[in-house]
């Protein structure tokens, strides 16, 4: 498309079109929504409610399966609901302020086994792939935490959609299946790795 194409003004009346009431409209040439419609329609869930079920998931689930004990430093907001942050343990942790808005999508801090682990979700930025594993590694590493990545999906589906972008040496979950990590390679099952 040229420059040009873009600067050619509509000929649509939108003063006509917004003036029109429901009533005024012919809907003669609109087939009618009969069952047949319905069978072969397609149910998409809008994406900003399924990154919130999501990080609730990650939080709630996740969790409660791989960071035991864990803690709560950081969840991204989604749309009109607010994130958390705990800007007192993420200093503790080593992380300057300044990185706040390239945290992934929740940060939880397992004091225990001084573990971070950082995960991103799918639905929300894409999955943890080599440019943002090596942009994480950058962000954190000035922590006393072991870091490790996750990227976090609905279903094992939609992992295998991005199976090949994502990084080797993390970790992938599936919030359908809880319990279960598909770990991508290295010499650790869902344990730290140096920043090396």
């Amino acid at each position: 498309m040229s420059g040009s194409d873009t600067n050619n003004s509509s000929e649509t009346n939108w003063a006509l079109v917004d003036s029109l009431t429901d009533e005024m409209i012919d809907r003669s040439e609109v087939p009618p929504l009969d069952e047949s419609f319905f069978a072969r329609a397609v149910w998409r869930m809008p994406e900003g409610q399924v990154v919130v079920a999501l990080h609730k998931a990650i939080i709630e689930d996740f969790a409660a399966h791989w960071a035991t004990g864990g803690v709560l430093v950081y969840a991204s907001g989604s749309g009109e609901e607010p994130g958390t942050i705990d800007p007192d343990l993420l200093a503790d942790l080593g992380i300057a302020a300044d990185a706040y808005d390239k945290l992934p999508d929740v940060v939880l801090h397992d004091p225990l086994k001084n573990r971070l682990f950082l995960v991103e979700s799918i639905t929300s930025h894409g999955p943890v792939d080599e440019q943002r594993r090596v942009e994480l590694a950058r962000l954190f590493f000035g922590t006393h935490a072991h870091l490790i990545l996750v990227t976090a999906s609905p279903n094992r589906s939609m992992i295998a959609q991005y199976a090949l972008d994502i990084a080797w040496e993390t970790e992938a979950w599936a919030a359908d299946e809880p319990a279960h990590l598909i770990h991508f390679d290295g010499e650790r099952f869902c344990g730290p790795y140096d920043a090396s």
